[in-house]
């Protein structure tokens, strides 16, 4: 995959930790990265899975995504 993907990913991860925003706003940021991995690596979604929404899946489960409005 691309540096390109790999720089959008650690903006979304970077929007989980500090930002204010409403997880809505950052899970649609999320689905349309996967869209973008799907149209461009339709093999790779699993890979995109496994490594991204599993670690902002943690995230959210250790917490850093706050009770957002």
């Amino acid at each position: 995959m691309t540096t390109m993907l790999r720089r959008r990913a650690d903006a979304i991860t970077s929007r989980i930790l500090y930002s204010d925003e409403p997880m809505i706003d950052i899970e649609i940021a999320i689905n349309e990265l996967r869209e973008y991995v799907a149209e461009q690596w339709p093999s790779r979604v699993w890979l995109f899975d496994a490594i991204y929404e599993a670690r902002w899946q943690r995230l959210r489960e250790q917490g850093w995504a706050r009770a957002r409005s």
